[in-house]
């Protein structure tokens, strides 16, 4: 498989506490076994053609921060030690707005 290639993630940016988040990345090389990690961990993901994959990002891992959002491709045979991980984009999580109390 060659190596796969995120030109946008979207949304950019997100908020603490949201439920979970559709991502939708466009790039290039993307395949059925394709998957995402969002800061290091796997979510799930679903193929909709090799420009496009969307995936879920669970509530709990949306804590405020920036993360690296990476498309990982099947590992080639011939390359069996070699991870096909695309370019790193980056997603926001804000602290989530509280709500001020009047007195």
């Amino acid at each position: 498989y060659p190596l796969p290639e995120i030109e946008e993630v979207s949304p950019k940016v997100l908020t603490q506490g949201d439920e979970d988040i559709e991502l939708t990345l466009k790039g290039k090389n993307f395949f059925p076994h394709s998957y995402v990690r969002f800061g290091g961990s796997t979510i799930s993901t679903l193929f909709l053609s090799q420009e496009r994959l969307v995936a879920t990002l669970p509530s709990h891992l949306a804590r405020p921060g920036t993360f690296s959002v990476v498309v990982i491709n099947p590992k080639p045979r011939e390359f069996p030690d070699r991870e096909n991980a695309s370019n790193s984009l980056h997603l926001i999580v804000k602290f989530a707005k509280v709500a001020r109390q009047t007195i």
